[in-house]
């Protein structure tokens, strides 16, 4: 008997046979099947059922480390008050520095940084993101790392890093579990395609 896709019902070929992880690679899923969904619909369920899933576990995935066949991101985003901070596998934390730039009347500019910095490798990269924009809107000079090391005052905040607002949608969850389950279920020849 020739297999259809599950969702679409087109009929399975060399052509369009996709190779379906029936639990998803980002849970470390080894279970495959080459007979349940087209190309069509396996790139566009990975995209949004299977990513809207991960999502919801996206906190617990990234602490289990679940062995993949693919790499995965390896980083979790969060924030700390306004400040976008990356959260790595390894342990690591690292932020995208946002310059701010303000022009006064007196004709001054001031340029202020917001970052979160946890060791001195991670304040040079601010430093020199510094000097980057500095160099960026001088007309008139060149400023040298020393320069902005000596220009930059920096302020110590203890925060607690609050990472993660753990995002669960049920609809995502059902709909994630349901293409599971009826993807176990094809595959050990439970129901009928």
């Amino acid at each position: 008997m020739n297999k259809k896709c599950i969702f679409c019902d087109e009929l399975l070929n060399d052509k369009n046979r996709s190779v379906e992880h029936i639990i998803p690679n980002v849970f470390g899923g080894k279970i495959k099947s080459s007979e349940i969904l087209c190309k069509k619909c396996n790139n566009s369920m990975g995209s949004s059922t299977d990513a809207n899933l991960a999502k919801n576990f996206e906190f617990f995935t990234f602490l289990a480390k679940p062995k993949t066949e693919r790499p995965t991101n390896g980083k979790i985003e969060g924030r700390i008050e306004d400040i976008k901070v990356f959260l790595h596998n390894e342990g690591k934390t690292t932020t995208k520095y946002q310059p701010k730039i303000t022009k006064h009347t007196d004709g001054k500019t001031q340029i202020s940084v917001k970052g979160y910095v946890t060791n001195s490798e991670d304040q040079e990269a601010m430093y020199k993101q510094i000097l980057k924009t500095m160099n960026g809107i001088s007309k008139d000079k060149k400023y040298t790392l020393d320069e902005v090391r000596d220009l930059c005052q920096t302020t110590t905040i203890k925060h607690p890093l609050t990472l993660v607002n753990p995002h669960f949608a049920l609809k995502d969850f059902i709909l994630g579990y349901l293409k599971i389950l009826l993807g176990f279920c094809v595959y050990k020849n439970k129901i009928d395609q």
